[in-house]
């Protein structure tokens, strides 16, 4: 976490998180985000010294932001079972989240930033394409259930009308070969912003299998 905001990093994803004690290591490194004096609950399981706004803890995901966040929902897809491919075992579960962050909270009339943090499945031997529709698909069936941040912490809500916001930005664990034709069934028209404005390492994952 140190060596994280150490980098001057406005968001981040943490993807397959260890629960407990580490977890709760992650947070209290982030805390610096928004440290207020006091412990504050960021879900039923973890606390920290900050304000809980800036902090989701979601299934498998952590997500810390210098920004407030006020809204989100989260869509899985696919199967919890894995599956060995060349003596590794791979996930054949993935999930999208949306949060809705605020960037100048004292404007009330600017529009969020939405963020879509990814975790897309790991089994190699599974066709990106078929993975990115799937994704797509759970996403276009989200039932309008999340949270919103209240005055100190997360409530549940339920808006039925409600879609699932289109993104500004998309992070994440794509385990996707990087220009694979496939990221463009879950983003259409949205830019690489690495090969834009990056720096730094870049993705790394690389199959083992075809799997574009």
């Amino acid at each position: 976490g140190k060596e994280i905001m150490d980098t001057g990093a406005d968001i981040v994803l943490i993807t397959n998180a260890s629960w407990g004690e580490p977890r709760q290591e992650l947070l209290d490194q982030f805390a610096p985000f928004a440290p207020v004096d006091r412990q504050r609950w960021v879900n039923y399981s973890y606390r920290v010294m900050a304000e809980p706004s800036h902090f989701r803890v979601e299934g498998s995901a952590l997500v810390a932001s210098r920004f407030p966040m006020t809204r989100t929902g989260m869509v899985h897809f696919g199967t919890s079972e894995r599956q060995q491919v060349l003596s590794q075992s791979s996930s054949n579960l993935g999930w999208v989240m949306f949060i809705e962050i605020e960037l100048t909270p004292d404007d009330p009339t600017d529009a969020p930033l939405v963020v879509w943090f990814v975790d897309m499945p790991s089994n190699p031997a599974r066709s990106r394409q078929e993975v990115m529709r799937e994704a797509r698909g759970a996403i276009g069936s989200w039932d309008g259930r999340g949270w919103t941040m209240g005055r100190h912490v997360w409530e549940q809500s339920h808006q039925e009308d409600a879609s699932f916001p289109e993104p500004d930005l998309i992070m994440g664990d794509f385990n996707t070969p990087r220009g694979s034709d496939s990221l463009g069934r879950l983003a259409p028209g949205m830019k690489d912003a690495f090969a834009q404005a990056g720096y730094g390492r870049a993705g790394s994952w690389r199959p083992e299998a075809r799997s574009r």
